[in-house]
């Protein structure tokens, strides 16, 4: 974990740095030649991701690794139908805690669960549900040949569309780490791109001025 999470700071200064990320404020302190980055979360035997949004003076963009951590509630956003209160509840007051640093924010998630099926689904308490969609023989979500794709990739715009109203954020990244499903799930890549871009161009097209990406 500590590699992966040393990788993501690093990705989010150079885009900071090189992708005109806009003005972190007024500068409180003598000024650097360079921007920093991080990924604010930690890991306690009780708590995954555990935020913590302090000392903030030497950090000029959030990421806001959300990943698959908390889940998708696929079918409430599918169906327009009210979102489990306990995660709406929860993100919300992540998004306000996040906000009130004032900091620029990066979004990053991913519609897959270990990189390979679809993102855990919210239960109705605000828990979540591992492996319940449909897999082929490898593991892999059928993106070429299941039925209810379409429909889960309308869902999961809607989904990215909510988080980034609430957030707010600078960048977004609707999938991190694309490429693993190539030699995971090769048999299903072709139709995780153009899953993907479908989703990519509709976001865009609601967010035009807004920087959307997806990692490899």
């Amino acid at each position: 974990m500590k590699r992966k999470l040393i990788v993501l700071c690093l990705c989010n200064l150079v885009l900071f740095a090189c992708g005109g990320g806009g003005s972190a404020g007024t500068p409180t302190g003598p000024t650097r030649s360079f921007m920093m980055g991080t990924t604010p979360f930690f890991a306690t035997p009780s708590r995954f991701p555990d935020w913590r949004f302090d000392n903030l003076s030497d950090k000029d963009l959030l990421s806001i690794h959300a990943d698959d951590f908390w889940g998708v509630p696929w079918a409430e956003f599918r169906d327009n139908t009210p979102l489990p209160s306990a995660w709406a509840a929860q993100w919300a007051a992540f998004a306000r805690d996040a906000k009130a640093t004032g900091k620029p924010l990066y979004l990053a998630l991913s519609p897959l669960g270990n990189r390979k099926t679809l993102a855990p689904r919210v239960n109705t308490d605000g828990t979540t549900q591992a492996n319940w969609a449909p897999v082929d023989t490898n593991g892999c979500y059928p993106f070429a040949t299941n039925s209810e794709a379409a429909d889960y990739r309308r869902a999961y715009i809607n989904y990215v569309s909510y988080l980034i109203d609430l957030l707010q954020p600078a960048f977004v990244s609707p999938a991190i780490e694309m490429n693993i499903p190539f030699t995971q799930c090769a048999a299903q890549t072709s139709a995780w791109i153009a899953w993907y871009t479908d989703e990519h161009q509709s976001l865009k097209f609601t967010y035009p001025n807004l920087l959307i990406f997806p990692t490899f």
